[in-house]
């Protein structure tokens, strides 16, 4: 009665409903045209449900930032945008990234959405991000989109719209690139976001707020960890081996795990040694951790063996054992070799991991 509102209905819908709406957006002047279907992540499966979607569109026309609040029940509507003037400069359906559902925009009005995304709020940019990611992944949108979008984030300073950007390009570069392609793909991405990167450089300011720290630790991951840039790689070595020399001040606490594991991923038979050592004698956990996982990354077809060879020995704890295994899966060199392996012996796996069903469906 407060509210005003149909909770009733809402509540009843949504509980009594599997799944979401994707929600696809069309803009023609001030009139917005919606439509839903269930979203799926796998292509080609369809369902009827729909949903009673509350939404909040945002939207920028001659008077400047609007909202308008709508409440979609049917299959397919059109919304005239109230108030102001003029024709919409650019319309976010999913104001302030609290629907839940996806959104699905179509070409013209993705367009004037990537033009302006400073005037965004960072979580409407995440979601932004995620949706498009969850169109491709579900072959709804080609990969070209995601990168054309990518692209109009060089600037970005948020933290948090950073490490949705990172990790939906990781998986471009993990699953979906090899060969040429691949390294085609990791300059594109130096390009990108090196120059951040240098702009911010290594090490943190005096006093320095922690959102910058953040953004530059999703930097580093961004371009030395994915983009394997050569100078990144370059400027960390002497960091890491300051720092495993016992000076605490080489590098900020935010980069130790993805500088430690790039350094690793090309490294030698003396620094896999070192960290052998260094692991299980080290008293703090998550450096104990660090470097444990650290082994995982040396891509050198021999070093990669014998990180293979530690997993079912003492080496490695029995909470570890997933994120062990798990490393040695995605290390580029011994990953075919070491699943063949797995596959033979998963009874041992299952034992070392105590048939813990946590730790293997990780693994898995």
């Amino acid at each position: 009665e407060a509210a005003k509102q149909p909770v009733n209905e809402l509540a009843t819908k949504w509980i009594g409903q599997s799944g979401f709406p994707l929600v696809s957006v069309k803009v023609e002047g001030r009139k917005v045209t919606l439509s839903q279907r269930r979203y799926y992540s796998e292509p080609e499966v369809r369902s009827p449900e729909t949903w009673p979607v509350p939404m909040v569109l945002r939207f920028e026309d001659a008077s400047g930032v609007r909202e308008q609040r709508v409440l979609f029940r049917d299959a397919q509507t059109t919304v005239t945008l109230e108030g102001g003037s003029g024709d919409v400069k650019w319309l976010c359906a999913n104001g302030g990234s609290t629907g839940f559902y996806r959104g699905a925009y179509e070409k013209p009005a993705l367009d004037a959405l990537a033009a302006n995304l400073g005037t965004l709020a960072p979580s409407e940019r995440i979601s932004l991000l995620a949706d498009m990611f969850a169109l491709v992944r579900s072959a709804q949108a080609p990969v070209a989109d995601l990168l054309d979008l990518a692209a109009r984030f060089r600037d970005e300073e948020d933290e948090a719209v950073l490490e949705e950007l990172v990790g939906r390009l990781g998986y471009i570069e993990n699953r979906l690139t090899e060969g040429e392609d691949q390294e085609r793909f990791r300059r594109w991405v130096e390009q990108l976001l090196g120059g951040g990167l240098k702009k911010l450089g290594w090490q943190a300011a005096q006093g320095e707020p922690d959102r910058v720290r953040l953004r530059r630790a999703a930097l580093v991951r961004a371009v030395g960890g994915l983009a394997r840039s050569p100078q990144v790689l370059a400027e960390a070595r002497p960091l890491v081996q300051r720092m495993l020399q016992g000076d605490k001040s080489a590098l900020d606490a935010n980069l130790l795990d993805t500088a430690v594991g790039m350094v690793a991923r090309a490294g030698d038979s003396a620094l896999f040694d070192d960290l052998s050592q260094r692991m299980p004698k080290e008293p703090d956990p998550a450096t104990q951790r660090r470097y444990l996982m650290a082994l995982t990354a040396f891509e050198d077809a021999t070093l990669a063996e014998r990180a293979q060879g530690l997993l079912f020995t003492e080496t490695v704890k029995t909470q570890d054992v997933a994120s062990f295994a798990t490393g040695l899966l995605g290390n580029r060199t011994g990953r075919d070799a070491w699943w063949a392996h797995l596959q033979k012996n998963w009874k041992d796996l299952v034992a070392r991991t105590g048939a813990a069903p946590m730790l293997l469906r990780r693994v898995v």
